[in-house]
């Protein structure tokens, strides 16, 4: 009786992976990946930076997203996908200090995505609570025109990286 409740469980588990949502869920869960290498590049420190390019790069060329691609269909949230993981690329080619202001600016941006995204893989309330907190957090503080200039090469990559950021999460 166990083993047979058990076979169901997996079967069904793996029909959710294989299913439209399933596919959904697996690119939710590559972005992120890749927001959490946002935060990473983020910071000073050379292992954080070499830690989010590890992450990044199992994101845009694991097997999750080589399978995606293999299998050729037109995945929902895959340019917002290879955007994101882009402008992490981006930001890790950025050599020199980080301007402290961007900095806290993307890792905010960051924590914001995260919230969305999370939230919205939750489908209960407290996951309607943190996506639309998620939203209300890059929305005050994100808005055009809000942002100081971009005049470093880190604060470019900075301003990309948040504008990726928040295009999370929108789509879905």
């Amino acid at each position: 009786m166990k083993r047979n409740f058990l076979v169901l469980v997996f079967a069904g588990l793996l029909a959710a992976c294989t299913s439209p949502d399933g596919e959904v869920i697996r690119m939710k869960q590559l972005q992120l990946l890749l927001v959490e290498s946002a935060a990473l590049a983020a910071m000073p420190q050379p292992q954080a930076r070499e830690k989010a390019a590890v992450f990044a790069r199992r994101a845009m060329s694991g097997p999750e997203m080589n399978a995606m691609h293999h299998e050729g269909k037109k995945m929902p949230g895959m340019q917002i996908t290879h955007d994101l993981g882009d402008a992490v690329f981006a930001l890790l080619e950025v050599r020199g200090k980080p301007d402290p202001v961007w900095r806290s600016r993307l890792l905010l941006a960051a924590q914001a995505a995260w919230m969305r995204l999370t939230g919205s893989m939750q489908g209960d309330a407290l996951g309607r609570f943190s996506y639309s907190e998620g939203r209300q957090l890059a929305a005050t503080q994100f808005m055009p025109g809000k942002q100081p200039a971009a005049d470093s090469a880190y604060a470019k990559a900075a301003r990309h990286m948040i504008d990726r950021l928040n295009a999370l999460a929108s789509g879905f």
